[in-house]
């Protein structure tokens, strides 16, 4: 799965305006020990991240989070850009987007009509199927959260007696877990 990360400038912004992650990238960068003193009177994401200090790094100026020298770095989000990126994912993820509308276009294959072209997602999507869960959107605050689950279609009879499969994702370090029912 690729996704398109947004620019290292964006991300560089977005941490100089956001005042939780401004304000533990000043600690990192001036390599300042943590005190309990400097988090009282913090925000409740502050005190989370605060907790993982030792998992903690600034890489090329981004805050990340390093479980350990054998894991990735993950990028720590900002609270206020969480939900564009889950809209960017869910575009992504294989909704009809603006891709494959100019394909659309360009293909002749779709009339311009000034009153219709912009699309929703749902117009643009075939129906789920009404066995299958639907997906929620979840407040997320720190990664591994739980971002969405799948539960597929029931398969055809098999001699396992597997009937469904659940899929857990946590697309933030893009990892996938799935398990037959």
């Amino acid at each position: 799965m690729l996704l398109h990360n947004p620019e290292h400038d964006e991300w560089t912004k977005s941490k100089s305006t956001d005042p939780d992650l401004r304000f533990l990238c000043d600690r990192l960068s001036n390599q300042q020990l943590r005190s309990s003193e400097d988090v009282q009177g913090t925000s409740y994401n502050v005190r989370c991240l605060w907790a993982l200090w030792t998992h903690l790094r600034l890489v090329d100026g981004i805050l990340a989070y390093q479980n350990g020298l054998n894991y990735l770095h993950r990028t720590v989000v900002p609270a206020t850009t969480i939900e564009t990126i889950l809209r960017r994912l869910h575009e992504e993820l294989g909704h009809a987007g603006q891709n494959e509308l100019e394909d659309d276009i360009f293909s002749g294959s779709l009339t311009y009509r000034p009153s219709e072209t912009r699309l929703d997602c749902g117009r643009r999507k075939s129906p789920a199927p009404s066995n299958q869960a639907p997906l929620q959107m979840m407040s997320l605050e720190l990664p591994d959260k739980l971002v969405a689950v799948y539960i597929g279609r029931p398969l055809s009879q098999m001699q396992s007696r597997i009937r469904c499969v659940l899929v857990v994702a946590d697309h933030f370090n893009s990892s996938c877990k799935a398990t037959p029912l």
